[in-house]
């Protein structure tokens, strides 16, 4: 059981403790602000450029830098089956011409999405879908 004579603190134990740190205001600059910087310190900003051009794919090549190794490319362009791809032979198929002419979407680049890759890197830099 502890009484309360092994909970008080003497004077000299608490003279012992660090003293806080100071405040900003003591230190001369207020709350937010950066400390001083010495004499002779030269602060350069610099903006960075910002080119945010919106690029719109379609089915067709286009002129345009990479991305991804900023070059000036025309985009090559490949036809992948998509959502568009998979609507087109279920409506046809519904319609009733179940002998195979449901597959014929899949033949068809324009039925199917486009991606632009660039001729460089060979990375894809955009994708035009026909739905989705």
């Amino acid at each position: 059981m502890k009484t309360t004579s092994d909970c008080v603190v003497t004077a000299t134990e608490m003279n012992q403790a660090e003293p806080p740190p100071p405040s900003y205001e003591s230190l001369g600059y207020g709350y937010g602000q950066p400390p001083p910087l010495p004499a002779g310190t030269n602060v350069v900003y610099t903006q960075q450029p910002t080119n945010t051009a919106v690029i719109s794919f379609r089915d067709k090549p286009i002129a345009m830098t990479c991305q991804f190794c900023q070059a000036s490319v025309t985009t090559s362009t490949t036809y992948e089956v998509g959502v568009a791809t998979w609507i087109v032979c279920f409506v046809i198929a519904f319609i009733g011409f179940w002998y195979g002419c449901c597959f014929i979407p899949f033949c068809m680049d324009d039925a199917k999405d486009v991606f632009h890759n660039c001729p460089n890197c060979g990375q894809t830099v955009g994708k035009f879908a026909r739905l989705f």
